[in-house]
């Protein structure tokens, strides 16, 4: 693997807390030290979801953790999904 998608759900908090109280450990386990982007998804949602997840926290998130970047995307909508998909690339290659 190149690099990683570290996932969380926009419109669910619990999925964001578990970036940290789960995932991260893990990702640092076996990822090897491998780049990762952490990926807010299902970003469609956020305007009828109240508490979901700012853009801003999510960045400060991946600044915090130290992931390549944070970036948002819509399977639905397919908003974001190419931006996702091109700085991951980066990402692996290091740029």
């Amino acid at each position: 693997t190149d690099v990683f998608l570290l996932c969380f759900d926009i419109a669910n908090r619990a999925s964001y807390a578990s970036v940290t109280s789960r995932w991260l450990p893990e990702l640092r386990k076996f990822g090897e030290g491998r780049p990762f982007v952490l990926t807010g998804t299902k970003a469609d949602l956020r305007p009828s979801v109240q508490s979901a997840v700012r853009p801003e926290e999510g960045a400060q998130l991946a600044r915090a953790i130290g992931a390549s970047a944070y970036r948002e995307c819509s399977a639905e909508t397919q908003e974001g999904l190419q931006d996702t998909i091109a700085t991951s690339v980066r990402a692996a290659l290091g740029r």
